[in-house]
């Protein structure tokens, strides 16, 4: 559960971090978080919280109200990654657990894949290319062309 945990809070950290930067309105369901200087991590958690630091996020930028669901990650993805998942068939509470199990391969492609969904610019590009259906099949495993990703921080994508 642990871990669920860690999965869970890292995909939504990536997605604060990574949302773009459309601060000059407000969106359906995202918050907006103002950059800030704050304490993080613990004195008696796991080791990988310690210890307390400084932190300070220099951007505005917006935050979804909630969790990407199963439900959401699929409609744009085509598959579920997850691991706890109703293995009967779907209901309505699968549809609105978490997604998790997702990589950071994984979260690129979403990303983009929702930026142009909506309309957006999107962010990451590979060798200059922002079509993620275009960078080949996503890796499991630690891979030197996708590790070539870049962010452009001006795009309005996600």
């Amino acid at each position: 559960m642990k871990k669920l945990f860690k999965i869970a809070l890292g995909f939504l950290v990536f997605l604060a971090l990574f949302t773009g930067c459309r601060k000059s309105q407000s969106y359906d369901g995202f918050v907006l978080l103002q950059g800030k200087k704050f304490q993080m991590g613990s004195s008696n958690g796991f080791t990988d919280t310690l210890p307390v630091h400084e932190v300070t996020i220099l951007n505005d930028f917006y935050i979804q109200d909630h969790e990407v669901t199963q439900e959401e990650f699929e409609s744009i993805m085509g598959f579920n990654p997850s691991f706890y998942v109703n293995k009967d068939g779907p209901s309505e509470d699968q549809k609105n657990r978490p997604v998790e199990q997702v990589s950071w391969y994984e979260a690129i492609v979403y990303c983009n894949k929702l930026s142009e969904k909506e309309g957006f610019t999107p962010c990451y590009s590979i060798n200059g290319n922002k079509n993620p259906d275009e960078w080949g099949e996503i890796p499991f495993i630690n891979d030197d062309k996708w590790n070539q990703v870049e962010c452009d921080f001006n795009a309005n994508g996600f």
